[in-house]
């Protein structure tokens, strides 16, 4: 933690930072700057609240105050989203799909569980639509189809294995939905340029 200057009554600000997958689709859908006024929440609602109790252990340095504070910024993050889609909405993308009540079940429903077998059939029936109603309504929101994006939650579900896991590839293979190991790496190099065998001696 650093401290710059003194309280003042014109600008209290505090800041912290993020480490993440810079292929993430939901740092993808987000514009450059994600800025929530203060005025669109509620004095006494959550997000104010958490950075209160956010600042507290900051300032304190109590017993466990890093794990809180890795824990609360999560949450924090999470309430910002909240509040992003409550005041400015998205238009397309992953988030809009989030704020669309019946394709919102089926995207839900992959990021869930990515091994999952899914099928049209199956993700149409979660949202409650017809196989072509879903296909169309889904392609036009996300500006993709599902198994784009099922397979970006896979790939990126699989970097965070080999990151913070002592899994063997053909365990993570099956953990994110490839029967086939070979299936697995050349999908994976696909996405990220090597080889996961590769990535997971560079981290």
């Amino acid at each position: 933690m650093h401290r710059i200057g003194g309280a003042s009554a014109d600008l209290d600000m505090l800041c912290g930072n993020f480490h993440y997958n810079r292929a993430s689709l939901l740092f993808a859908a987000l514009p450059d700057y994600l800025v929530i006024p203060s005025g669109a929440l509620s004095v006494n609602g959550p997000l104010p609240a958490l950075v209160e109790v956010l600042r507290g252990e900051a300032e304190g340095n109590q017993a466990g105050a890093k794990f809180l504070l890795d824990a609360l910024s999560q949450a924090l993050f999470t309430l910002m989203l909240r509040a992003h889609l409550a005041t400015l909405g998205q238009a397309s993308g992953t988030l809009a799909l989030l704020g669309d009540k019946r394709l919102g079940r089926a995207w839900q429903a992959m990021l869930a569980d990515p091994a999952h077998e899914w099928t049209i059939e199956g993700l149409a029936k979660t949202a409650s639509m017809s196989r072509a109603t879903f296909m169309r309504a889904f392609v036009k929101v996300a500006g993709v189809s599902p198994w784009v994006l099922l397979t970006q939650v896979r790939m990126e579900l699989a970097f965070s294995l080999l990151s913070q896991s002592h899994l063997g590839l053909s365990d993570i293979a099956l953990q994110v939905g490839y029967q086939s190991q070979a299936a697995f790496s050349k999908k994976f190099k696909e996405t990220y340029g090597e080889a996961p065998g590769r990535v997971r001696r560079g981290i």
